[in-house]
């Protein structure tokens, strides 16, 4: 499977199965034809399954050189709360964001004023957060670890519109860049971490590595093109769905290769892990691509979230 990242001069086919439903049956295999764009200075060949060739391109210097056709204007579709009453060490924060003010929560229990201290900064699912998705995280907090929530654009009452897993991105590295300036925090022990939704966005930053973050893991979030209208119902949808490039900026798992650094991607048994790794085999002609750690665990899409937690600690407490 061959990628030429040229629109000017050349152009390529990046194969892509196509798999029907978000029942998890796999169907039978087609392929999608996407053309995987970057406006750039010199002609740019790679062939997906030479890592080495694929390091030549950076994803990071596609993603900057391409923008994004927003065709709805439209605030994210979930209903949120306002942070009126924060509880017990808990905080509710602002960071900086394209010229934006968006929201965050901090969870306080392990701030230390007079040293810094490790932190995760943590991706919400969904489309909204609230105060239950940091007390999700209590496994980072009985680890000592100081946890920020962030909001994104056009999501609780934030400035901006909603982009599905594009501008929101850059919002997540902002978030973690703001944190990395906060002097209670060690720069150089932040970790990301996401469940769902925010577990695509997680796997998003890894592929753009664009903020201070350690590590990046994730408890579920790998998404194809199909689902995409499904989990937002269609009329929300902000962008063209038929224009591919948009799909391999917004859907990670289409771009692997691309990973210059772990990530780690947790997956329930019963959250159809096997499914999932047979078909990334299949996509990637019966591997996993290099950097990117599929890794199984008891429970569904729900349950595995607080095991994933635990051993995403595990494996940083390695490197610490």
């Amino acid at each position: 499977m061959n990628l030429i990242l040229n629109r000017a001069t050349l152009t390529q086919s990046f194969q892509i199965p196509i798999y029907q439903e978000k029942n998890f049956i796999m169907q039978n295999i087609k392929s999608l034809a996407i053309t995987f764009i970057l406006i750039a200075n010199f002609i740019s060949l790679c062939t997906i399954e030479s890592s080495a060739q694929v390091q030549k391109s950076r994803y990071k210097d596609f993603r900057k050189n391409f923008k994004t056709s927003i065709i709805k204007e439209i605030k994210a579709p979930q209903f949120y709360n306002e942070f009126d009453s924060p509880p017990e060490n808990v905080s509710v924060v602002s960071y900086e964001s394209n010229g934006r003010k968006l929201k965050g929560l901090l969870n306080t229990v392990n701030l230390d004023s007079t040293k810094k201290t490790k932190a995760i900064v943590y991706l919400h699912g969904g489309f909204s957060l609230g105060y239950s998705d940091l007390s999700d995280c209590q496994p980072f907090i009985d680890a000592g670890y100081i946890v920020f929530a962030p909001t994104y654009r056009g999501e609780n009452g934030n400035e901006g519109n909603f982009e599905y897993f594009f501008g929101e991105v850059e919002d997540a590295e902002n978030a973690v860049n703001w944190l990395a300036k906060q002097s209670y925090i060690d720069s150089e022990q932040i970790f990301v971490f996401g469940h769902s939704i925010g577990g695509g966005m997680s796997a998003l930053l890894s592929l753009n590595n664009n903020c201070a973050s350690k590590l990046n893991g994730s408890s579920s979030g790998i998404y194809f093109q199909e689902w995409l209208p499904q989990l937002v119902d269609e009329e929300n949808m902000p962008f063209d769905i038929s224009i591919e490039n948009e799909i391999l900026y917004r859907c990670p798992v289409y771009t692997l290769n691309y990973l210059e650094r772990r990530h780690l991607m947790y997956i329930g048994s019963d959250d159809d892990f096997e499914w999932y790794k047979t078909t990334i085999e299949e996509m990637y002609e019966n591997t996993i691509p290099k950097y990117f750690n599929l890794i199984e665990l008891d429970g569904d899409h729900f349950s595995s979230l607080e095991p994933s937690m635990i051993k995403f600690i595990e494996e940083i407490e390695k490197k610490l």
